[in-house]
């Protein structure tokens, strides 16, 4: 099968007729989300389609920041079983709630995940119309 570049594989526009007022109610919430008119409307199509959920760049900034965080994590928490496996560190009742609160803040990190991902999926519903 033969690779179909950008420009064929987004060989479609769309274009539409505003007024003034809705031009520049348009304009300012692309100036404030930080991204362009096509990117905006784009992601508005995918998302009220079910292809979504397409982040928009802080949320995506937000993503970047939770890898890193996690990953972090996940290092520490990694040579911490290693010392524990291999005998030269024994678990006390400290540990143990040092264990517990890194799974609470787990918990918190995947319900902020998943409350990013509703967002986006329902962020153009309105009246739970789709």
């Amino acid at each position: 099968m033969e690779q179909q570049s950008a420009v064929e594989r987004f060989n479609r526009s769309a274009h539409v007729r505003l007024h003034e007022i809705e031009d520049r109610a348009l304009q300012q919430f692309v100036d404030h989300l930080g991204t362009t008119r096509s990117k905006l409307l784009k992601k508005i199509i995918r998302e009220l389609i079910g292809l979504g959920p397409d982040l928009l760049d802080q949320e995506w900034k937000a993503f970047e920041d939770l890898v890193y965080q996690l990953a972090a994590v996940g290092r520490n928490l990694n040579q911490l079983l290693k010392a524990i496996h291999t005998g030269k560190m024994t678990m006390t009742s400290t540990d143990q709630a040092l264990i517990e609160a890194v799974r609470d803040k787990v918990d918190q990190v995947r319900n902020e995940v998943v409350t990013v991902i509703d967002r986006s999926c329902n962020r153009w519903v309105k009246d739970g119309l789709r």
